[in-house]
C-alpha cells in the first residue's frame, strides 16, 4: 500500500527540471505522529487525509506498540487513548457522511426542479 507523503522536491538529473514527488515516510516518521494523536495531538498539519490514515493505522494495531512507547504511555493508558482515536476517526467519518447526503439532497432538488419546469 502506497504511504501517503510530504512532498519533496528532486531534480530528474537530465534537465535540470525540478518536480514535485511524493517521498514514502520512513515508519519511524509515522510512529512519531502515531504517538502524538495517541497523546491527543490534533496533527493539524496534516491534511485530513494524513490525518485518518495516521487513525485508521492506529485503529487497525500498525506499529501500535512502539508508538505507545514513544508516547510514553502506561500499559493500562493505551486503551483510553485509542478510544481517543476512534472518536476523533468517528467524528471525521460522520462529517464525511453527512457532507455525501447533503450533496445527494442537493442534487436530488435540482433533478425535481428539473422535471417541474
Amino acid at each position: 500500500m502506497e504511504r501517503w507523503t510530504d512532498y519533496a522536491t528532486k531534480g530528474d538529473g537530465s534537465s535540470g527540471a525540478v518536480s514535485t514527488r511524493p517521498r514514502r515516510q520512513r515508519s519511524w516518521e509515522v510512529d512519531v505522529q502515531r504517538a502524538r494523536a495517541l497523546r491527543g495531538d490534533a496533527l493539524e498539519e496534516l491534511t485530513e487525509s494524513q490525518r485518518e490514515w495516521v487513525w485508521r493505522s492506529l485503529l487497525r494495531g500498525v506499529r501500535l506498540s512502539q508508538a505507545a512507547t514513544l508516547a510514553q504511555l502506561a500499559p493500562d493508558e493505551t486503551p483510553h487513548a485509542l478510544q481517543q482515536v476512534a472518536n476523533c476517526y468517528s467524528t471525521l467519518m460522520d462529517r464525511r457522511r453527512h457532507e455525501r447526503q447533503k450533496q445527494r439532497d442537493t442534487y436530488a432538488h435540482l433533478k425535481e426542479e428539473e422535471t417541474r419546469q
